[in-house]
Formats: structure tokens, C-alpha cells, sequence
């Protein structure tokens, strides 16, 4: 499980490497940490580092072109990298709660559009 979290959001650290065109340590990266805690805070940082750039974005800069050092000849537009992001992530989301359920546990739901209605339960109790 800790493998998998950390490849998660070792690909996130990555994109969002290449979007603001930063250097970005594969080897590091891919070292997976000791604890669950440990994964918890790089996911904390990167949350809070992507969204201080995407609340930058405009329509040009979603359609900047890039080029995927990991995969020769691709090239993608910054906003097709961010589905990217979005979609290899839930997938593997997805798969950890397969995992966690074939442990006993019960995972949380990861349905885009639950998270929706809880946010809106949520601020409906606020006021």
C-alpha cells in the first residue's frame, strides 16, 4: 500500500514539476517512504503547491505544450496533463480501496461526485 500511495503522489510531484518547469529527482522520488505518515505530509505539500499553480491558470496556459520526459515523442498540453494527473490518481485510488477492503478494512468513497454532495452537506450545516 505504501508503494502504491507513494507512486501516486510521486507522479503528482512529477507533473507538477514539469508544469512549472522545475527539476524533478526521479530516484528520490521513487523511494518509498518508511511510514504512512511520511507519504501523508509529501501529499500535504504537493496538494498545497498544486493548488497555488492551478489557481494561477488561465486558458493559455492550459494550453501550453509540453513534452513527457517519460515517455519518448508525447507531447501534451499542460491541461491534458492535469486530467492526466486526476484520472492516473483515481485509478489508483481506486486500487487501494480494492486492497484495503481485502484486508477488512473499509475504505473511504472516492466518487467525484459524493464529494460534491458532502462539501454541499457540510456547508449547508455552516449556516
Amino acid at each position: 500500500m505504501r508503494t502504491r500511495l507513494n507512486h501516486i503522489g510521486g507522479v503528482q510531484r512529477g507533473f507538477l514539476s514539469l508544469f512549472l518547469a522545475r527539476p524533478f529527482d526521479v530516484a528520490s522520488e521513487m523511494r518509498v517512504p518508511e511510514t504512512l505518515d511520511e507519504i501523508e505530509c509529501r501529499f500535504a505539500e504537493a496538494h498545497t503547491r498544486g493548488l497555488q499553480f492551478i489557481q494561477g491558470l488561465d486558458d493559455a496556459d492550459l494550453s501550453r505544450p509540453m513534452d513527457m520526459p517519460w515517455i519518448s515523442g508525447l507531447r501534451l498540453t499542460v491541461g491534458q496533463g492535469l486530467l492526466q494527473v486526476v484520472m492516473h490518481s483515481q485509478h489508483h485510488r481506486a486500487q487501494c480501496s480494492m486492497r484495503l477492503r481485502q484486508l477488512g478494512g473499509s475504505p473511504p468513497i472516492v466518487d467525484y461526485i459524493m464529494w460534491l454532495k458532502d462539501r454541499q452537506d457540510k456547508a449547508a450545516q455552516a449556516h
